[in-house]
């Protein structure tokens, strides 16, 4: 016990470590570039670079699950991700050039493209965590640490901007090291190769991804609200958006990743619609007083609550759907999307939303997101049936004891096939149209539930909860309780 402890322990300290530095290196070089913008296109103008940032990464995401599609193979996307890496680090390594000029197309061309290879490769990112964390109760923790240690780093390093803005060296070493770690550690199977499906007819677009689509663009528009005034306060020295008060937003990712996990995920609408409370708050301070940092440290822990939900909810939700790839980084599309044409409007919007009207907009958005969140009612959709309609319905051995130990749908059916001595794993894998790998990884976790190590011990595991299977009658008849409930 106290091995498979120290195992499981190794597994996520290793995650969050991952997922640490990629959240580090996917907003440095963004922000080296945002950094530089006041001095190239103007105090009035600052909006333009950031919406271009924030517009560009929306289409990267987008072109994760299109990259799918055109490459296949596992071969093709493997040699699509180290080109993909490469040309991300000499994108970077150029951008030494603007950062040392005043040209305005140059300075787009390199913001713009890097913000869209590194949303391309965040969908990998995203890809190798959500079939990692694939029925994990720890997905909120995980999430929460490692963005809140990214945070926290990110924050140090932004101290020491004006040596950044001049030489690009921090950012340039930092954003190297972390991409050749992840280039090391992501490619693992599931990452190239098509997942098993969670059902055998899973849907495209399930009423939970449609309700958690409109949630997504409702806390966009919130946070757009904000950051209206908030870019404009920072661009005229009023605030620094890379102070101090961005130690909440590392605050509110902790705090939200464990509570996230309360329920397995259950309550996680409620808590960040309680948490877009903050965000009236925010906007009140912004209007009638000029506590600026409050204001600053409301809006990033609401910003930590947000994350969580979109990282959390959608990659849980993910490899149920028929196109785990796009509803992996659905969120984030939305997101990016509505913040940048928001923030591309945010001059009027500063006109339009003037005094109470800012208060007024954001009190009718937080009422809207917690409708929302009651109809969501139960926002992952749980590995389990209902217990009221396992009770009615009556169940097989086999489904009971699938019941029982958590497997997925499709994990039932790997099994059902296990039980013929005569199938092979690369039999099972080949009646189930997937690879020898793919199909060994859904024993490993089925092995994982079990609390097995070898088929033979899961096939024993299952014939002592069979009272009438002859194999066994007369010695184990006794037990006729599943034996993987906890």
């Amino acid at each position: 016990m106290l091995t498979e402890m120290r195992e499981l322990l190794h597994n996520k300290i290793k995650l969050i470590c991952f997922f640490s530095i990629y959240s580090l290196i996917f907003y440095l070089p963004s922000m080296l570039i945002i950094g530089k913008c006041v001095t190239i296109v103007g105090t009035e103008n600052t909006h333009w670079p950031v919406a271009c940032n924030v517009l560009c990464m929306s289409l990267g995401f987008l072109s994760y699950p299109l990259s799918r599609k055109i490459f296949t193979s596992v071969v093709a996307r493997k040699k699509a991700l180290l080109g993909l890496g490469v040309l991300l680090l000499i994108y970077i390594l150029v951008m030494l050039g603007p950062m040392r000029t005043n040209s305005v197309s140059s300075y787009l061309l390199m913001l713009g493209g890097e913000a869209f290879l590194m949303g391309n490769f965040s969908g990998f990112v995203f890809y190798y965590m959500a079939f990692s964390l694939q029925g994990s109760p720890y997905l909120g923790r995980i999430f929460g640490i490692a963005l809140a240690i990214g945070v926290t780093l990110q924050n140090i390093l932004q101290h020491h901007m004006l040596q950044v803005r001049q030489t690009a060296n921090i950012t340039l070493a930092v954003t190297i090291v972390g991409m050749l770690f992840i280039m090391w550690k992501a490619p693992h199977d599931l990452l190239f190769e098509n997942p098993l499906p969670y059902e055998k007819a899973p849907k495209a677009f399930p009423r939970q991804g449609i309700l958690a689509i409109l949630t997504v663009l409702l806390l966009s528009l919130l946070s757009g609200f904000i950051d209206c005034y908030l870019t404009f306060l920072n661009a005229h020295n009023v605030l620094d958006e890379a102070d101090w008060p961005r130690l909440f937003f590392a605050v509110g990712l902790v705090l939200a990743g464990f509570l996230a996990d309360v329920g397995k995920r259950r309550y996680l609408s409620m808590w960040t619609g309680c948490a877009a409370v903050t965000a009236i708050d925010a906007s009140a301070l912004l209007i009638f007083g000029s506590a600026y940092n409050v204001a600053l440290s409301l809006t990033y822990f609401f910003a930590g609550f947000f994350v969580i939900y979109l990282m959390a909810f959608f990659l849980e939700m993910a490899p149920k759907t028929k196109y785990p790839d796009l509803w992996i980084v659905m969120g984030r599309v939305v997101y990016c999307a509505v913040n940048g044409l928001m923030v591309l409007a945010a001059p009027k919007m500063r006109y339009f939303l003037a005094g109470n009207k800012l208060l007024l907009m954001a009190t009718l958005v937080v009422i809207g997101i917690f409708v929302l969140c009651y109809l969501q009612g139960q926002p992952q959709m749980r590995l389990e049936p209902d217990k009221e309609k396992v009770e009615k319905i009556p169940l097989s051995p086999l489904e009971s004891f699938g019941v029982s130990c958590g497997f997925t749908p499709r994990e039932n059916e790997v099994f059902a096939l296990l039980l013929d001595d005569n199938l092979t794993i690369q039999d099972i894998a080949d009646n189930l149209f997937i690879s020898r790998r793919v199909c060994q990884r859904y024993l490993t976790s089925m092995y994982e539930k079990t609390q097995t190590k070898t088929r033979l011990n899961l096939l024993l595991k299952y014939y002592r909860t069979q009272t009438g299977n002859p194999l066994i009658k007369g010695k184990n008849s006794h037990n006729t309780e599943p034996v993987c409930e906890e």
